[in-house]
């Protein structure tokens, strides 16, 4: 019988070749145990079952294995069993006794475990001696979770045994011992960052003797052969380098993979996105080629050159057997792929196998596109939920919409005014009603249209643009594009107030703060919405009444112990003041976030800073995109806008702590008294008994006048022998928090109603209800100037560089008594004396030539070609030479590769004071 070393030789067995020793031990049952039991049945000679329950949980608690207190010893067990068995067992949990050793009738264990510090991988064990005589130290580790990038330093040291026998053998044996030490490196490296197969791996090698870093490259296998190579090399030529000072970065990339299922997907309750996704049901790693199977079936009857009918086409799709046949064959069309899981890569190697594109939607990113192939005319949508793949059969239907633009991969709902931004490079001068045209450059030959004021790009643009000709033209004054309206003639300068809508001009409209109505008040005559004594017919309706009584009241009791708040109690009271309550802050948001509560408002007392935070993560974690106002990092309004659902803070309105509420507004609470918050903890969910000590109330961080009556409420319940029911004072203490908020809120409410007849709740802030009065029935009609903030000059600190370069204290610029107006605009620098304009031009800003080879290329911010703002700076620089002015001109690009500006850009350049800085 071979002798076994350690309990790592029998992880790496067989389960087979485990059962051929139990056979061999004669140990009864083992035909039925998985490999974990067979290994402690084969060490011990006893199976799982005979552990304690305390040495089951242990075991539990090291396989990662949640929620162990609530398991029983057969539920642990079934847990245990489902890990996988290559795991590292604990010294403490399976303990050997020599008396245990002696009696075994099949074999003698050495008593051979492994720290974390020098725990290897298998490829030494032919050698355990190495074990004993290297170290891989692990020196520090950074997780970038956004990119899910594990960056890991190690050292290797070698134990002094071994460097006195290094020093007397050749290099070859020093290159074989640091071989191992690198095969071991890089083990640990992947099991600290739970790799698989299919990660990207990057090492670099840096030591101080070393002239430059020595880098792997991002490589999926054979991490080592080239950096093992590479390391020879230098041990062999260069005894100067210490393998020992030499520092290893390990940097693993997680890739996005699909694999098995692992989450039921929980969309809004959108029925179109609903019926737009078909689920993959599977228990194997093969998600995605299923997902991309089914996709196709919805483009073509021909899937992998076989022509399906409709019974078929319903099978793929309904996941029976078809679906993981034509999966695999799928995989065998691949030269290679991750059998663990599809990749990207493998993603892109099905695009050329089968000529498709796969666009890619994530769901962790709230549904926006992650990934979009090379177009092609069969485009199929695959949506990624953690590491599974659903198939999209419509992606507008998915985002709820009316049209989706495959350019830009945008929803839209009108038609008419939906802007694609892959357009630039369509040809607008002549393209309409739909129909795309392009222009080869080699045509180009720019050709003037009196008739619009504009440039086409060629004699064929020219003569196909008479139609768009007829509707729109460019303004010579302004050059704005307008339409060609009889009943609204263009005026250069005017524009519509966005404040006032009032047509003026731009640069001389004098706009003032206007009237506003405001919300929430009763109508002046009454209708069946804001008085309940009205029938609810239809001339009873008033549209523009804003009354509304949706309102629902809740707060969060949660356990902290772990150091992260987990909700474990939520109760709301609605407007009338009936309860709901649930366990978990997940049940809550999914009854609560729906159309039952569509046009609601959520109220907590301090939302901003706790209870709007649970349901935020909820809407991030479900894919669902709120709208937020902030105050620092307090959430100040939270909003679903497609349900019109906001959650606000009642201490925006009220800033006394909720205990006081029943002193401020007159109200009798439910349950007086006090809670031990710290007493919530998972142990003692059911603990019922004598009251709590002190120091779970937060006795400590009580004031004096609030201890003093603590102290006397705590003591009273003491001498009345009180028996303290924690699932009942939960309830009751919570049940008692959400009433006493929605009394006191309502009647907060009803004083306002009563007052100025606004409902506060349908702002933000109290301030936001007080501006909101005066500008409904105190604001006289232009009284107080609604203006733009102050207009600074423009410039670039380059330019104000190139200016101060001539060291003339005449120039006239942004910085130096503002700049002038020459031939009716304004320019960089001016000298009056010698008449001489300084201008800069901002390459982007002027589509220099050098920088912008394409002259088609459309600059973002206003929407013209570089073509166009180029011929703009030729003109407007010969307007001013034709003037009588001297001209000195300078382009960007020159200005900041010359040497003078790498002089002058550590200038110190002094910007006028803003006013608004004293207020800081």
């Amino acid at each position: 019988m071979e002798q076994i070393n350690s309990i790592r030789i029998l992880e790496n067995m067989k389960v087979s070749e485990l059962k051929s020793i139990a056979k061999e031990a004669k140990l009864k049952g083992y035909s039925t145990l998985k490999k974990i039991a067979l290994i402690s049945r084969i060490r011990k000679g006893h199976t799982i079952r005979d552990l304690k329950i305390s040495e089951l949980k242990s075991l539990a608690r090291s396989y990662g294995i949640r929620s162990i207190y609530k398991l029983n010893k057969d539920n642990l067990i079934t847990n245990i069993n489902k890990q996988q068995p290559f795991r590292k067992f604990k010294e403490d949990i399976f303990k050997t006794d020599n008396s245990s050793l002696n009696n075994n009738p099949f074999q003698k264990l050495e008593k051979t475990f492994f720290t974390e510090e020098n725990y290897f991988n298998s490829s030494l064990e032919k050698t355990p001696e190495v074990f004993e005589l290297i170290d891989v130290i692990q020196l520090n580790k950074q997780v970038q979770k956004k990119f899910k990038i594990h960056e890991t330093d190690y050292k290797i040291r070698f134990k002094e045994a071994l460097i006195k026998d290094l020093k007397l053998c050749n290099a070859k044996y020093k290159i074989d011992y640091t071989h191992k030490a690198l095969d071991s490196m890089l083990k640990l490296a992947q099991r600290n960052s739970n790799y698989e197969k299919g990660d990207q791996i990057n090492i670099i090698v840096m030591n101080p003797n070393l002239k430059n870093t020595i880098s792997t490259g991002m490589k999926s296998d054979n991490f080592l052969t080239n950096l093992k190579s590479i390391v020879g090399n230098i041990l062999t030529s260069d005894e100067t380098i210490d393998i020992t000072e030499t520092t290893f970065q390990v940097q693993l990339v997680k890739i996005p993979r699909g694999s098995n299922r692992t989450k039921i997907i929980n969309l809004s309750e959108n029925i179109k996105t609903k019926n737009s996704i078909i689920q993959i049901n599977n228990d194997d790693n093969l998600c995605c080629p299923r997902a991309i199977v089914v996709a196709l079936s919805t483009q073509t009857n021909n899937i992998l050159g076989h022509e399906l009918d409709s019974n078929k086409i319903k099978q793929l799709k309904i996941g029976r057997k078809i679906q993981k046949d034509l999966a695999l064959e799928l995989c065998s069309m691949l030269t290679e792929y991750n059998e663990e899981g599809f990749t990207l890569t493998d993603i892109k190697n099905v695009e050329r196998t089968l000529d498709i594109q796969i666009n890619i939607i994530c769901a962790e990113n709230l549904n926006t596109l992650i990934y979009k192939g090379d177009d092609k005319q069969t485009k199929i949508y695959l949506y990624k939920n953690g590491n599974h793949f659903d198939v999209i059969k419509s992606a507008k239907g998915f985002y709820g919409s009316s049209y989706y633009c495959e350019d830009c991969d945008k929803p839209y709902q009108n038609k008419d005014k939906h802007k694609c931004v892959e357009e630039y490079n369509i040809c607008k001068m002549c393209t309409y009603f739909g129909i795309r045209i392009e222009h080869s450059s080699s045509t180009k030959n720019r050709i003037y249209c009196e008739k619009c004021n504009r440039y086409c790009y060629n004699q064929e643009c020219l003569d196909n643009h008479n139609y768009i000709c007829d509707y729109v033209y460019k303004c010579i004054d302004c050059n704005r594009i307008v339409l060609r309206d009889k009943k609204h003639k263009h005026k250069c300068g005017y524009s519509e107030c966005r404040n006032c809508l009032e047509e003026g001009k731009i640069n001389k409209h004098q706009c003032y703060m206007q009237h506003r109505s405001q919300k929430g008040g009763t109508c002046i005559n009454g209708c069946c919405k804001c008085d309940k004594k009205i029938p609810n017919i239809k001339g009873n309706r008033n549209r523009l009444c804003s009354y509304t009584e949706k309102y629902l009241f809740f707060d969060y009791e949660a356990q902290q112990e772990t150091g992260t708040h987990i909700a474990n109690k939520i109760i709301a009271h609605d407007f009338e003041g009936n309860k709901i309550m649930f366990d978990t802050n997940e049940e809550f948001c999914k009854r609560v976030i729906s159309e039952e509560y569509r046009g609601y408002t959520f109220i907590a007392h301090y939302a901003k800073g706790y209870d709007s935070q649970f349901i935020l993560k909820y809407l991030v974690d479900n894919t669902l995109r709120p709208f937020t106002i902030y105050n620092g990092t307090k959430l100040m309004l939270l909003e679903i806008k497609y349900l019109s659902i906001r959650i606000i803070d009642s201490s925006n309105f009220i800033q006394s702590p909720l205990s006081s509420f029943p002193k401020t507004f007159g109200l009798k609470e439910l349950k007086k008294g006090y809670f031990p918050h710290f007493f919530n903890t998972v142990e003692n969910q059911n603990y019922i008994g004598i009251l709590p000590d002190k120091e779970y109330y937060g006795y400590e961080t009580m004031k004096t006048e609030n201890k003093q009556e603590f102290e006397k409420w705590y003591d009273d319940k003491i001498n009345e022998n009180y028996i303290f029911n924690f699932k009942e004072e939960l309830e009751a203490y919570c049940n008692s928090d959400v009433d006493i908020l929605r009394r006191g809120s309502l009647e907060l409410r009803k004083q306002f109603l009563e007052i100025a007849n606004i409902d506060p709740f349908r702002y933000t802030t109290i301030a936001g209800v007080c501006m909101a009065i005066y500008r409904s029935r105190y604001l006289l009609k232009d009284t107080i100037a609604v203006l733009d903030k102050e207009k600074n000059e423009k410039y670039s600190k380059q330019s104000i560089t190139w200016l101060q370069h001539f060291n003339n204290k005449n120039i006239s610029h942004a910085l130096n008594g503002g700049e002038k107006i020459i031939a009716g605009a304004k320019v960089d620098g001016f000298d009056n004396k010698s008449k001489t304009v300084y201008q800069y031009h901002g390459c982007f800003w002027h589509g220099c030539t050098k920088c912008y080879k394409d002259r088609e290329t459309i600059n973002n911010i206003n929407h013209e070609t570089m073509e166009d703002l180029y011929q703009k700076t030729i003109d407007r620089s010969t307007t001013i030479k034709n003037a009588g002015y001297n001209l000195f001109e300078q382009w960007e690009c020159d200005w900041i590769n010359s040497t003078t500006y790498k002089k002058m850009k550590k200038a110190d350049i002094v910007e006028p004071i803003n006013p608004r800085d004293a207020f800081f």
